[in-house]
């Protein structure tokens, strides 16, 4: 029963992370075996670096480090949202 609930869990966690990383549509056409093509006309591909991060990130416990890359996640989210930007 252990298990059983981990894996539930699991299976939750994963589609809530997927939930996060794809447009719905996207997930359910995939969930019944479709194949997801979209065309673009016009498409931007943003890097960043987070000058320093390697010897910051060295002073930093593991969970401090998750927490400001996860908060740095989150506002480039807002800011995408804010624009009507997919990512």
């Amino acid at each position: 029963p252990l298990l059983v609930m981990f894996i539930l869990v699991m299976k939750k966690e994963m589609q809530i992370l997927l939930y996060k990383m794809m447009p719905k549509s996207i997930i359910k056409k995939l969930q019944r075996g479709e194949t997801v093509i979209q065309r673009y006309d016009l498409a931007t591909v943003f890097f960043s670096d987070i000058v320093g991060f390697t010897s910051m990130s060295g002073q930093m416990s593991a969970i401090d480090v998750m927490d400001m890359l996860n908060d740095l996640n989150t506002g480039f989210d807002r800011i995408a949202k804010k624009h009507g930007v997919i990512k």
